[in-house]
Formats: structure tokens, C-alpha cells, sequence
């Protein structure tokens, strides 16, 4: 993880909260994928989690750049 940079996050987070959260990215890179014909899903992943954490949660109430 050192030699790509990779910071490991550790959450309390029940499970199912970061399991809804993945498959939410999951399903904006699959969408985002088919519309532009690409398998490149790294290309696209700045702008699906970007999307993600703009939205508003039912869970918290805001958005999770709000709640940062």
C-alpha cells in the first residue's frame, strides 16, 4: 500500500452503511461505463465519487462534504 500510496481507512461505521456506499460508486462507474463505451472505470472514478460525496444521505442528513 506505501508503494501506490495507499492510505488504510478504518471506520465504525456498521458494515452495511460502507457496503451501500460501494455499491452506490459500483453502480455510477457501471452506468457511466456503458453510456460512454469504456472500460476505463479509472478515468471516471474522480467524477462518480465526487458525485457521491455532493449528495445529500438520508442517513446523515447532508452531504458528506457538508459533514466534513
Amino acid at each position: 500500500m506505501q508503494y501506490y500510496d495507499i492510505e488504510h481507512v478504518v471506520t465504525r461505521a456498521p458494515p452495511i452503511f460502507v457496503e451501500r456506499a460501494i455499491r452506490t460508486v459500483k453502480e455510477g462507474l457501471e452506468l457511466r461505463m456503458k453510456v460512454l463505451s469504456t472500460k476505463s472505470w479509472h478515468t471516471l472514478v474522480n467524477a462518480v465519487v465526487d458525485k457521491y460525496n455532493g449528495q445529500t444521505h438520508s442517513t446523515i442528513g447532508m452531504s458528506p462534504t457538508e459533514a466534513l
